[in-house]
């Protein structure tokens, strides 16, 4: 019994370092453009309305129309949030960060139930402090809430799988797959299907012919119990559906036909990759722990007799399988495999930190550390890329930064180098947590660059622009410029609006990068007063700008 005491409390205290960082920074660091303010302008408006029904988007002299990318679960909770908090980046930011935390306690309950509490106290560190997982936390979008239905979802399956054929762990998944499907639609669906069928594939083990073998390894599939779960899944999800087609009839076959078929088959809005996307990409979401993903794949195929470890490896590679095939691709779309992930790396560290494997101890791992290291370096160093573009440069605050992954790289290599294993895995996890915290909590708070949209906002807002068809914004496009300004400005589309319109059809507050304002005429330039105007970077097209606040001389 002491010997679980300290890994479960070690656990606890990694979710809870793990809830500071997903908080941090969270009111005082700007929504990322474009996804984050347009899930915060649909909640505002859900908040604001008082319509929990059908989420609206709109700005400037629009109409509020559906805003049917995803389903109602997100804009209910930023909603909630915002009623609680007000409506600020933080509120829209909140039920992420709850989400991931949450998801980290039941994932190390669980964990630490059958695996035993050192690989549990792994596993979590693992998951809360890989790059994809924090920003999902730290995002006003639907990836964390989504993980956190399929992660209770699969570890229910998991159970089932483990012969515990208890109606309310069959119960309790359904519940976490409808609440999915109201977040993100029947992509949990998906993965639960995929892991099974992953699962099907490793329990026949080749024997194709064997009536046997097939009825061995899917006796346990009745324990799902679908029929029931179609009741379940009809009687939290019925509801919202009914209303919201008799409200907006196009909602349901719009957000089928676009975002389930299309996205499937389609590449939409240009989110392609090569085959082996996510192969590619997952060394830098996975980071830092990317690094023992081949010794953590090795040593998962060597032991998957063990259930837990063949779980493990069908709810990578499933859900793996399937993102791949979609041809719309985006980095975040294999979040449900990480939990999983983390867990092969969790029992490859348990094992090498025992002596079972030397694959962290040999020269093979000093090595692939230092790269790692040079790569950790190389990215401590890049925001001093800054001081050449901006003049209002966070110096101390750009060192603290550097400072900080120097360290952290060089305190890994050498713990690597000296066979210290488990104190430099450890070192890895909470030295990604400090430097996020100092990056999200420090840096980019200070960063004047990043902080382009608010800053334009506050002028408007502090002259007064906040009436409809009062100000535009032209050839700087980013939705959240609409929501810290109250989602009254204009977004021009007609990059040659200010040529082909007459001075006074112009808008009297007009936001613009100075590459518009350079093409008009000086006679026109006279008829327009430069009020403010802020250097930074244009986050949606990832391009500098020198972006201008201008009002119109009235006649």
């Amino acid at each position: 019994m002491m010997n679980q005491f300290r890994p479960t409390l070690l656990t606890m205290g990694i979710i809870a370092a793990c809830a500071v960082l997903y908080l941090a920074g969270n009111a005082s660091v700007p929504l990322w453009d474009r996804d984050e303010p347009r899930y915060a302008m649909a909640s505002r408006w859900m908040l604001n309305s008082g319509d929990w029904i059908v989420p609206r988007i709109g700005w400037g002299a629009e109409p509020q129309t559906p805003r049917t990318a995803k389903p109602v679960m997100i804009y209910w909770l930023q909603a909630g949030a915002m009623a609680i908090f007000g409506v600020d980046s933080f509120a829209a930011r909140f039920p992420s960060a709850v989400a991931m935390t949450l998801t980290l306690a039941v994932f190390g309950a669980v964990i630490g139930r059958w695996a035993g509490w050192r690989r549990a106290m792994w596993s979590v560190l693992v998951l809360g402090s890989s790059a994809m997982a924090i920003v999902a936390a730290k995002m006003s979008v639907t990836d964390a809430v989504l993980l956190l239905f399929i992660v209770i979802a699969q570890l229910c399956l998991l159970s089932l799988y483990l012969h515990e054929q208890k109606w309310p762990v069959a119960f309790l998944m359904w519940i976490a797959i409808a609440l999915a499907g109201l977040t993100k639609g029947p992509v949990v669906i998906g993965v639960q299907l995929m892991t099974m069928g992953v699962l099907l594939l490793f329990d026949l083990k080749g024997r194709w012919k064997d009536g046997g073998a097939w009825i061995f390894a899917m006796s346990w599939w009745r324990r799902i119990r679908p029929l029931y779960g179609l009741v379940i899944v009809a009687a939290v999800c019925g509801p919202w559906l009914w209303l919201v087609h008799d409200r907006a009839p196009d909602f349901l076959p719009t957000i089928i036909g676009h975002d389930v078929i299309r996205r499937s088959t389609q590449a939409l809005e240009g989110h392609r990759g090569p085959p082996g996307f996510y192969l590619l990409t997952i060394f830098a979401t996975f980071f830092p722990w990317s690094l023992l993903l081949p010794l953590s794949l090795s040593i998962a195929w060597r032991h998957r007799a063990a259930p837990q470890t063949r779980f493990a490896l069908a709810a990578v590679i499933g859900p793996w399988i399937m993102m791949e095939l979609v041809a719309t691709k985006l980095v975040h779309y294999v979040l449900p495999i990480f939990p999983p992930l983390a867990f092969l790396v969790a029992d490859a560290i348990v094992r090498c930190v025992r002596g079972e494997f030397d694959d962290l101890r040999n020269r093979t791992a000093v090595l692939g550390t230092a790269v790692w290291s040079t790569a950790v370096l190389a990215l401590g160093a890049a925001p001093w890329a800054g001081w050449y573009w901006f003049a209002e440069f966070p110096y101390w605050q750009t060192a603290a930064v550097s400072l900080t992954a120097a360290a952290w790289a060089i305190a890994v290599f050498l713990l690597v180098r000296r066979h210290r294993t488990a104190e430099a895995m450890a070192m890895m996890g909470g030295g990604m947590l400090v430097v996020m915290a100092i990056v999200f909590a420090i840096y980019l708070p200070s960063a004047g660059w990043f902080h382009l949209a608010p800053r334009a906002a506050a002028v408007l807002v502090e002259h007064g622009a906040t009436r409809p068809g009062e100000s535009m914004m032209l050839g700087y496009k980013e939705q959240s410029l609409a929501f810290y300004q109250g989602g009254t400005i204009q977004e021009q589309k007609d990059e040659d609006f200010l040529l082909r319109t007459p001075v006074n059809g112009w808008p009297r507050w007009i936001v613009l990068p100075w590459d518009q304002w350079k093409r008009l005429s000086q006679a026109q330039q006279s008829k327009l007063e430069r009020i403010a105007e802020f250097d930074g970077i244009n986050v949606a097209k990832g391009d500098y700008v020198h972006l201008m606040v201008v009002r119109r001389h009235d006649p």
